[in-house]
């Protein structure tokens, strides 16, 4: 099993995989998170470019 912190972004109005297809992934590693886009669909690089960026920064602590 990875070990590590994890991030898992989905959209949430993504009709090709299941709402438990992200929340199964992000329970499994020690400090796993979930983050799950408003207003996209399968494709949120294409429908909300910023918000997967924001979501990866929230999660990487500050150096």
């Amino acid at each position: 099993m990875f070990g590590r912190p994890s991030l898992v972004v989905r959209a949430a109005g993504d009709t090709v995989m299941p709402p438990a297809h992200g929340r199964r992934p992000a329970d499994l590693p020690p400090r796993g998170g979930l983050v799950e886009i408003a207003d996209s669909y399968t494709l949120i690089p294409e429908d909300r470019p910023e918000r997967p960026v924001e979501a990866v920064k929230a999660f990487v602590p500050p150096r």
